[in-house]
């Protein structure tokens, strides 16, 4: 009698969670990066044999909407935030996002350092993930928590970037010069209103921070900021590829930045979830679960690019993972 192909397809799988989910995570327990290479290697491993193996690997860990700031172009900080999450909760969120696969967390906000108790989530986490990280407008005391790294939001020179965000440029240039010990990227989100001074603000910011990250503004419902058509989006894509060429710290890959002038590139949205204040845990695209419709045509995000060419073993995006999280 000839065995089933569902027979041999559970054999299979039950052999491959044997050897990865029983020897790997046993060499993989601790945040070396032998560790973290062979618990990649496993997941890649599995993902591509079995569809239910396609698990989370970065979650965006929103801890409230409260912000310091008014932005133009964000949907956050005029949105009603429930009260801050208790501790333990929040490490039972952790934990679980743990359990479901996800080794990369970064907490966001609204302004996540306005959360009372970041700093023991932060101490928390390290125990758990490979890398975290703090996305922060640089208002505050870089000193509240101890993430792995910082991306600290800059959208221009002073003038443009005050014209965003309010008169806080200064600021937090001093507050990024008074942390040299602490890794910080410069994160910054192109709009209508900053794309021609991109290039000024690139190379204004050598020397002073590890690195630059970019993604491009999504138009939600009630934003003022505009976001770019495809003719502009390559004209500042392209300064950005020549700024890196010249060995300014562009830390997304020419892979990237290239399949993002017209969105070309292919989306596993798997690898991504999303935490809300309310504790609601989400799965895939940082949209879908915000907007009732949404066009992919206008993805600006990065992160999901550099993770969707990194699952597809692009060499830039591996490149840029480890620049972002292990260098």
């Amino acid at each position: 009698m000839f065995t089933s192909n569902n027979y041999i397809l559970k054999l299979a799988h039950d052999i491959i969670n044997s050897l990865f989910t029983e020897l790997v995570i046993k060499l993989t327990i601790g945040r070396s990066k032998v560790s973290q290479i062979l618990y990649l290697a496993g997941y890649a491993l599995k993902a591509r044999l079995f569809a239910a193996q396609r698990k989370p690997l970065l979650a965006s860990f929103k801890v409230t909407y409260r912000c310091n700031l008014k932005c133009s172009h964000c949907p956050f900080w005029n949105k009603p935030s429930p009260a801050y999450m208790d501790i333990k909760e929040a490490e039972a969120l952790l934990q679980k996002l743990y359990r479901q696969g996800v080794r990369l967390v970064i907490f966001e906000g609204g302004e996540p350092l306005l959360y009372p108790h970041l700093d023991k989530l932060v101490e928390k986490a390290k125990t758990l993930f490979f890398s975290v990280g703090i996305t922060t407008n640089g208002i505050l005391d870089l000193d509240r928590a101890n993430p792995d790294l910082y991306f600290v939001s800059l959208d221009g020179p002073r003038q443009i970037h005050d014209q965003i965000r309010g008169t806080c440029f200064d600021h937090i240039m001093d507050n990024i010069a008074a942390h040299p010990h602490m890794k910080i990227i410069a994160n910054i989100t192109i709009s209508s209103i900053n794309y021609l001074y991109i290039e000024q603000l690139v190379r204004f910011l050598k020397g002073k921070i590890f690195g630059v990250t970019v993604q491009f503004i999504y138009p939600f419902p009630g934003i003022k900021t505009l976001p770019l058509d495809y003719s502009d989006r390559t004209k500042v894509l392209d300064k950005l590829i020549r700024l890196k060429k010249e060995g300014y710290p562009v830390l997304d890959s020419f892979s990237c930045l290239e399949s993002l002038k017209d969105n070309h590139w292919k989306c596993h949205d798997f690898l991504i979830a999303n935490t809300e204040p309310d504790q609601t845990l989400h799965y895939g695209c940082y949209l879908k679960h915000r907007l009732s419709s949404y066009n992919c045509s206008l993805c600006g995000y990065a992160v999901h690019c550099e993770a969707s060419a990194a699952y597809d073993f692009n060499p830039g995006a591996l490149g840029a993972a480890k620049s972002i999280f292990w260098d």
